[in-house]
């Protein structure tokens, strides 16, 4: 596919807060010393046309790595919303976590993928 920029208007990045020593890890981890995953729910406000998908990267595995081919599919909701559901492991209580939106354009022959211009989110 041919890669480049796309100016896209989206949300702020996103933290998450520290949690709190009183809250309880789930009850199915399969390592107790390991820290919980994060259910995140990613919206996106993004015009787009038939044949257009909106997919979402970030710096961890279950995102994608940044790596296009691996990233994860947003789904259509209503006019304009995109979004997407994803357990992300929770790495760090100060680190931000640093994702991208990617267009993927299926309408002409030859298959397009555009990154959101700027730095991560």
């Amino acid at each position: 596919p041919v890669h480049r920029s796309l100016p896209l208007t989206l949300p702020p990045p996103l933290s998450f807060p520290p949690r709190s020593p009183h809250t309880r890890a789930p009850a199915a981890m399969a390592d107790p010393a390991a820290p919980p995953d994060v259910a995140v729910r990613f919206s996106c406000v993004c015009d787009t046309k038939y044949g257009q998908q909106l997919l979402l990267s970030a710096a961890c595995s279950a995102l994608g790595d940044f790596n296009p081919d691996q990233a994860v599919q947003m789904e259509y909701q209503h006019p304009s919303t995109w979004v997407a559901h994803v357990n992300v492991p929770f790495h760090s209580r100060t680190a931000p976590l640093r994702y991208r939106y990617l267009l993927l354009d299926k309408s002409s022959s030859t298959p397009a993928l555009s990154w959101e211009s700027g730095v991560e989110r």
